[in-house]
């Protein structure tokens, strides 16, 4: 799944990162345009075909200026 996230994130210029979490979810930073962030979510709500999602939560935070590129942590 984090590997998907990378790659919606990237084909949309959208920086930021992805992780597991000790629990077994992803977690994910991502920052960019309304729209790219729009079709973004969607893209990672549905997740890839060997993927199950079961819930998304979004939250807004502050952008970070340090970001430059979307990364797998």
């Amino acid at each position: 799944m984090r590997a998907f996230i990378q790659h919606c994130a990237l084909d949309r210029k959208i920086t930021g990162w992805v992780r597991n979490t000790p629990d077994g979810n992803v977690e994910c930073f991502a920052q960019g345009s309304p729209d790219a962030l729009t079709v973004f979510a969607r893209l990672v709500s549905k997740g890839c075909g060997l993927s199950r999602v079961d819930h998304v939560t979004i939250t807004s935070v502050p952008s970070r200026k340090d970001l430059i590129d979307f990364r797998i942590c």
